[in-house]
């Protein structure tokens, strides 16, 4: 892919500086596809008025509304389960590591209180 011929580095069609779309932009974003469009245009339409070319449209949008539904419906359905799943193991491993931590520095700490209380190293004056 090289471009469009004329198109400048950085400058993006349809669009102003600040990012807000220019009145072509408008219109080009703003438009539903084709087999949208006539698929409501048809969708409430008395069926003997329909050709078979159009009920088959109807017919097969309505088929891949319904598929898209269900696979959206499975893909949220995972993302929850592995969500869960993850937020507890990510729980579990934050508690582990600061039971460790603390039960370290427990030790630690008895140690250095233990040496101020009685010292091993005898300091010799003189």
């Amino acid at each position: 892919h090289h471009g469009i011929l004329g198109m400048k580095w950085g400058v993006r069609r349809y669009q102003n500086p600040d990012g807000s779309l220019m009145a072509e932009g408008r219109e080009r974003y703003s438009k539903n596809s084709s087999d949208y469009e006539s698929y409501r245009k048809n969708l409430n339409k008395d069926p003997k008025t329909l050709s078979n070319k159009e009920m088959k449209d109807v017919i097969y949008r309505n088929n891949l509304n319904n598929q898209f539904k269900r696979v959206k419906k499975e893909t949220d359905l995972g993302y929850k389960i592995t969500n869960g799943i993850l937020e507890k193991v990510s729980t579990a491993a934050v508690a582990a590591i600061i039971t460790a931590g603390s039960s370290f520095i427990i030790k630690k700490g008895k140690g250095f209180i233990s040496e101020i209380i009685s010292p091993k190293k005898v300091i010799e004056t003189k």
